[in-house]
């Protein structure tokens, strides 16, 4: 089984903005791929879309969850030092903690590592590149 992070930047962009980012979650939902999360990462993105975007707590509940309900949850020790903003480290411990293969962002600190403990980071179309040159899906 597949398991990825999603970085709280790419489930903005698919929750707010659509695009490439919501056909990543749409596409882990179709073929089954594990969303790892944690504690930091429902936070971050709670926070930015009730603060940044003006979402209520009704409309945040309603659109998380069903992410949350088939997440597979994680709580990693924290990290520290690995990328320039600290406040990423925490990506990279949910990625690493629950054996992930991909962590799916469009935070450049984090794309500029490539790879943490043998966790591949990607954009979000560089993941469906990489998803649809890998397994082939009828789309």
């Amino acid at each position: 089984m597949i398991r990825i992070v999603i970085d709280t930047n790419v489930y903005i962009s698919a929750l707010v903005f659509d695009g490439k980012p919501a056909i990543v979650l749409q596409l882990a939902e179709a073929l089954g791929i594990e969303l790892v999360t944690s504690l930091e990462l429902e936070s971050e993105l709670v926070e930015t879309l009730t603060s940044k975007f003006g979402w209520a707590a009704q409309r945040v509940r309603e659109a998380t969850e069903r992410l949350w309900e088939r997440a597979h949850w994680v709580s990693p020790e924290p990290l520290s030092g690995i990328v320039r903003d600290p406040n990423d480290n925490h990506v990279l411990a949910a990625a690493a903690a629950a054996g992930s293969q991909f962590i799916v962002t469009g935070d450049r600190d984090l794309l500029a590592l490539t790879s943490f403990q043998g966790v591949r980071i990607l954009t979000p179309t560089a993941f469906l590149e990489h998803i649809h040159n890998d397994s082939q899906p009828p789309w």
